[in-house]
């Protein structure tokens, strides 16, 4: 065997001496150039050596004329290299980011740059008065800094200067220079904040220390210089790279404005505004919020009065019992009559203007006709529940007379059904969650439509209706509902939850679930996130742990948030509100999150206050344990549900679920689920599956599965749940199974929680979901 594989082994040998004979010895010999060239007047071309062991012969420069120029003679490495750094900049101000860029420093490439850009810049340092310069070259002529010199140049960060796949192409005419030019090497990608850039290489190192109103003024002077028709537009299209570029600076612009102008009414924030306005930047806000008109929503309270600004609530609370009967009103005194209104002066920021005149604690519900029966179930269950909080119903204009009317009349009517055997119970019981008052609600209906700008009216269909009622209703601390929402408790609760008491909001979690977003979302929102950068140009606060510590983000899962109902005090969280609603009005958003879910939280980190708290738990399943003589002999428990509900962390008892109240609001699903599942559904006709459907879910038990990043296979027999969560088919594919264990496993993190609830609690829970369906 060795001797059938010598011969093999001495080629090899062979080969591997020619080749060291050929790098080693034959470039040492070889009388070619090797690197650049550089070209004379006359086209005669010079090599560039990498190495020149004795200097380099400037350039001769001359002016216009043909005149040799005047160069300082003291001139050295470093000031040559400070220049072509800060020309460098200057030009890649115009360069825009690429999807998905390193931007990790990196070390220019110089043979990226042309000889003669180089030759150029190294030659004008105090140049008096020149004009399109031309180089002509010596014909010993090296643009190259000696090999002593290496070690003190400091390297050019490529990712500030130059981006990937381009080149610089300057042109003589950038080089009129008078003067010196600040020596600004940027810490931060000139791509991804262009305006940053453009301020320190004006005004240099001491513009980050100015004041924020002086900052903040110069900012927005140099965004419209750089870019005349600039505007925070949404893009609803397909993209591109640059188009995600432009959606980054569009965010940027936006919390910048946000932090200056939104802020507190500071009055030396409010002169820069001004100082923007007589400047010639009229419709700064109209660039800002392009489809906002600056003008006020109307506010039209059930007896027919209309207010042009937010009501101020309590002059209306105090005086409740000079309310006229509702017999001697009628639909007709909800008609807007006044749609032009007061329009506030330009001088003045039109949202600042707005935070100052909400007040108060209320509800808010977004509602259109195609929502009127959810509404109307939603307004039984506040009355059910004893709310003494004014609720106002936010629409574009889409929500007809008719369904006014028949709002106004569920909330004032005293002829309300309600179970009396179970309403004699609670009160026997005297459950703290019950009130037997039925009180009437100061019902309010804010027409939106003339807020928004003709063009964009269209713009926030279904779910986004929602964030149009989080920012034009008038109170100061909300509990914003979808109207589908079933709460067991007052909402008033909501403030007096712990969380809410620490940071005046209160977010609640969806189902744990290990579906992920689309590959490069999570990249793109954190080019959206603030960082350092703005943390020292405008004291925004950058993205912490809190935000990129979440599964959102670490993990990409894409279920974090149920919005169902989200309680927050808005003046704290004011900026952040602009930001939840630019982010609807974008492609990648669409793509990626489901409605309104996740832009309440993402909205107020992408703004820099991560100060938001959310509930605990994760969403629960929500209704009666699996029968355990109806399955096999399982280590786990089974709770199957259409309902997703929300377990207080502070006392473990439940406050709201989704979904409404019926055990599968897909009613009409019912006869192809009776073909296909009933064999485990174990129903004996098809109009006892109906009914099923349609009868008030019955709520004893919830399950909080465990963490969806665990996933534990089973080996015994027979094969437990492997994870916390499993989707089913029927009721149109809304129903899912949690489970308290998985894999059959011991480990703690593979147990979830198993919560029962008190026989009262149970009491309530069925009394207030027949108040909520209403008479039969």
């Amino acid at each position: 065997m060795f001797k059938a594989f010598y011969p093999r082994r001495r080629l090899l040998g062979v080969l591997v001496c020619f080749l060291f004979v050929f790098f080693v010895f034959l470039p040492a010999t070889h009388s070619a150039p090797v690197g650049p060239v550089i070209s004379d007047s006359n086209n005669n071309v010079e090599p560039i050596r990498r190495q020149q062991p004795h200097g380099y012969v400037r350039p001769r420069v001359t002016n216009a004329n043909g005149e040799p120029n005047a160069i300082r003679e003291n001139s050295n490495e470093d000031s040559l290299n400070k220049l072509l750094n800060s020309q460098l900049n200057k030009a890649m101000l115009q360069t825009r980011p690429r999807n998905n860029e390193d931007t990790a420093p990196r070390t220019l490439d110089n043979e990226k740059l042309s000889i003669e850009t180089r030759a150029i810049i190294k030659s004008e340092i105090y140049v008096d008065q020149i004009s399109a310069p031309t180089v002509t070259p010596t014909p010993t002529a090296v643009v190259e800094k000696p090999k002593e010199h290496a070690a003190r140049q400091k390297p050019l960060t490529g990712n500030d200067l130059v981006s990937k796949g381009s080149s610089l192409n300057l042109v003589a005419s950038d080089l009129n220079i008078a003067r010196p030019i600040k020596d600004i090497t940027l810490d931060f990608s000139a791509d991804e904040y262009p305006v940053h850039a453009q301020l320190l290489r004006k005004y240099g190192k001491d513009f980050e220390s100015g004041s924020l109103d002086y900052k903040c003024e110069k900012y927005f002077d140099e965004l419209y210089s750089l870019d005349s028709d600039w505007s925070v537009s949404p893009h609803k299209q397909k993209y591109d790279d640059d188009q995600l570029a432009q959606m980054v600076h569009r965010t940027k612009h936006l919390t910048t404005y946000g932090h200056c102008f939104l802020n507190h009414s500071d009055e030396n924030r409010i002169r820069s505004y001004r100082k923007l306005i007589e400047s010639g930047h009229r419709d700064i806000d109209l660039r800002v919020f392009p489809y906002l008109s600056r003008q006020m929503p109307v506010f039209v309270r059930w007896t027919g009065e209309q207010v042009l600004e937010p009501p101020k609530m309590t002059s209306y609370l105090d005086g409740a019992s000079n309310d006229p009967d509702l017999s001697q009103l009628s639909k007709s005194k909800l008609q807007v009559t006044d749609e032009s209104g007061p329009t506030l002066a330009n001088e003045y920021p039109f949202f600042l203007h707005y935070k100052n005149l909400v007040n108060g604690k209320g509800v808010v519900i977004s509602c259109s006709d195609k929502f009127l029966n959810d509404t109307l179930a939603l307004i039984r269950n506040l009355r059910a529940l004893g709310t003494k909080l004014p609720v106002q119903i936010v629409h574009r204009g889409d929500l007809s007379l008719d369904s006014q009317w028949a709002l106004v009349r569920e909330a004032r009517k005293t002829d309300i059904y309600y179970p009396q055997e179970q309403f004699m119970r609670l009160r026997q019981l005297g459950h703290e969650d019950f009130d037997a008052t039925f009180p009437k609600l100061e019902l309010w209906f804010v027409d939106v439509s003339r807020a928004l700008t003709p063009q964009y009216a269209s713009e926030f269909p279904n779910f986004y209706n929602k964030l149009l009622a989080y920012l034009f209703n008038s109170f100061d601390d909300v509990v914003l509902l979808d109207c589908d929402v079933v709460l067991f408790r007052k909402p008033e609760q909501l403030f007096l939850l712990s969380q809410y008491k620490r940071s005046q909001s209160v977010f609640f979690k969806d189902r744990s679930l290990n579906l992920k977003v689309n590959h490069g979302f999570i990249d793109f929102l954190k080019r959206l996130l603030p960082t350092a950068t703005d943390s020292s140009f405008f004291g925004i606060n950058r993205a912490s742990y809190k935000t990129l510590g979440t599964r959102y983000f670490v993990l990409e899962y894409g279920h974090y948030m149920e919005s169902g109902v989200v309680a927050i005090k808005r003046t704290r969280y004011w900026q952040g509100l602009f930001v939840t609603l630019y982010l609807s009005l974008i492609k990648p958003i669409h793509e990626n999150v489901w409605g309104d879910k996740e832009l309440f939280w993402l909205g107020q980190s992408v703004a820099g206050n991560e100060e938001y708290l959310f509930n605990d738990y994760w969403s629960a399943a929500i209704g009666t344990l699996t029968d355990p003589g109806k399955r096999a002999p399982y280590k786990s428990q089974e709770l199957c549900s259409t309902h997703p509900g929300h377990i207080s962390s502070d006392d473990d008892r439940l406050l709201w679920i989704n979904s409404g109240i019926l055990t599968c609001r897909k009613t009409e699903t019912f006869e192809n689920d009776f073909d296909v599942y009933n064999a485990t559904l174990g129903f004996e006709t098809k109009q006892e599956l109906h009914e099923y459907y349609r009868s008030p879910l019955r709520i004893e038990h919830a399950i909080v599965p465990p963490d969806a990043m665990y996933w534990v296979d089973s080996f015994d027999t027979p094969r437990e749940p492997r994870q916390g969560y499993i989707k089913q088919y029927n009721c149109a594919a809304y129903l899912w199974c949690a489970y308290d264990k998985i894999g059959g496993s011991e480990f703690p993190e593979h147990q979830g929680k198993v919560f029962r609830f008190e026989t009262a609690d149970t009491l309530l829970f069925d009394y207030v979901g027949k108040v909520y369906l209403g008479a039969a």
